[in-house]
């Protein structure tokens, strides 16, 4: 999901508390004009994108892994072990990485498990009077 097709958010500070996620503008800047601060000092409201993590890109990269199986092959069978995987061609890290990226999003869309967490991205403020003719 690129910035530009990602949900929005909305809220009376930039750095939040955050309103969303909304799939329209619109919706948004509704919530936002329709739960005022009880102090609101400022004519401002903050519009963002929500940005969620890539559950594969959590996981950590390949290069991880595979350092810690060649040190478990060298723990488990000794010296001779302890040059396994030292040796990968950048090529075979990228096929491999791209395969653990594909499996972990599957494994986490058939289970649920995406993440449901994001962050504020692409942060624009804007004055209430310029937004209160936009609303529906």
């Amino acid at each position: 999901m690129t910035h530009s097709d990602a949900p929005w958010l909305s809220a009376w500070l930039p750095d939040g508390p955050w309103l969303g996620p909304f799939p329209t503008r619109n919706q948004a800047v509704n919530a936002a004009l329709g739960a005022p601060p009880i102090t609101a000092d400022h004519p401002r409201v903050y519009l963002a994108r929500a940005q969620y993590p890539d559950l594969a890109g959590l996981m950590g990269d390949v290069d991880a892994w595979l350092a810690e199986a060649r040190a478990a092959a060298a723990e488990q069978f000794g010296l001779p072990a302890r040059t396994y995987l030292a040796d990968v061609p950048a090529p075979a890290l990228d096929d491999l990485q791209a395969r653990v990226d594909e499996v972990m999003n599957a494994w986490a869309v058939e289970h649920g498990l995406h993440p449901t967490f994001y962050r504020p991205v692409d942060i624009t403020e804007h004055r209430i009077t310029d937004l209160q003719g936009l609303t529906a």
